[in-house]
């Protein structure tokens, strides 16, 4: 291997590993992750064709006449041995003898909801040790493909880690002629700062950079994320960080006086980041409310907004 070959190898790997954390790789522990890359090493990321609504219709569908209600905020969660009471920033009040939370780490470090009393020490420091990504994207479409590549995926290949390393061609699985530039971590921290129109910009030069023998047309329509700004998210999915234990994923997820209940990706050591990771742990934690409660009874969901719960018919 040249020390060219040796230069854009490592570089390839510096993004995968970023892209793949969310973070900057300075900030990622490098035990832990070596250690739970090689324990799932080969599971495939995968692309749903049809969206995630379709993921949505068909979990709900046994549902359909439970209550579900939108646009409720929650701004507060009271609990004691027996009931644990929620309220959202219109004054609506949910109590029910368990509740199932499921909000992103985001939400919990920016203490959007305050809890009375307060979290326990141990579950806090967990919360605040464990890494917190952002990954944003510019999203830029056009009328039709320009571009051959046939992999969901394809990647800049420099001597030192780009900004503009990693893409997605959405068009493979759905055919709308669009691509889509990745960005991690401090990248994704100046994308917030420009306008829409100053990230396409950046985004087409970089475009037309790659393919210097090609005139790139300007794209028909485009989408900035901006998930930093999103109220519900505050980033993107959570990370091994230098500072946290292995077993703060636990702490996280474990219930307070056996009523208050947590899931989401980063209550998931096997799949965290991952949105069958959340998926998964709410199925953990369903199955260990059964347990608790020792009840036989048809199950029905209440949401508001970032709390589910189910209560007894």
């Amino acid at each position: 291997m040249t020390g060219e070959q040796r230069d854009a190898f490592y570089s390839y790997l510096h993004t995968t590993i970023e892209v793949n954390e969310g973070t900057e790789i300075d900030k990622i522990n490098a035990k832990n992750f070596v250690d739970i890359t090689a324990s799932y090493y080969g599971v495939d990321q995968i692309f749903h064709d049809t969206g995630y609504h379709s993921i949505i219709d068909y979990i709900v569908k046994d549902f359909r006449d439970g209550d579900i209600r939108f646009e409720q905020i929650v701004n507060k969660i009271s609990y004691d041995q027996d009931l644990v009471e929620v309220q959202t920033v219109n004054g609506h009040v949910c109590r029910a003898q368990y509740v199932l939370l499921i909000v992103s780490l985001g939400v919990l470090k920016g203490r959007q909801i305050v809890f009375k009393p307060l979290l326990p020490q141990w579950k806090s420091n967990a919360i605040g040790r464990i890494g917190y990504g952002l990954m944003d994207k510019v999203v830029l479409v056009w009328d039709k493909a320009w571009w051959t590549s046939v992999s969901y995926y394809f990647k800049r290949v420099t001597s030192k880690p780009s900004p503009f390393s990693a893409w997605i061609s959405v068009n493979k699985w759905n055919d709308r002629p669009a691509l889509v530039c990745v960005f991690i971590g401090g990248d994704a921290n100046r994308i917030k700062t420009l306008t829409n129109e100053q990230a396409v910009e950046e985004v087409q030069n970089a475009l037309q950079q790659m393919f210097p023998n090609q005139s790139i047309p300007m794209p028909i329509d485009s989408f900035v994320p901006r998930w930093k700004s999103d109220l519900f998210s505050n980033g993107s999915y959570s990370y091994l960080s230098q500072h946290q234990t292995y077993e703060d994923m636990i702490y996280i997820s474990k219930p307070i006086v056996n009523k208050l209940l947590f899931a989401g990706e980063a209550t998931s050591q096997e799949f965290y980041e991952c949105v069958h990771g959340a998926l998964l742990s709410a199925r953990r934690e369903f199955d260990a409310w059964a347990a608790l409660s020792d009840w036989n009874f048809d199950s029905h969901f209440y949401e508001c907004e970032r709390v589910f719960f189910i209560s007894e018919t």
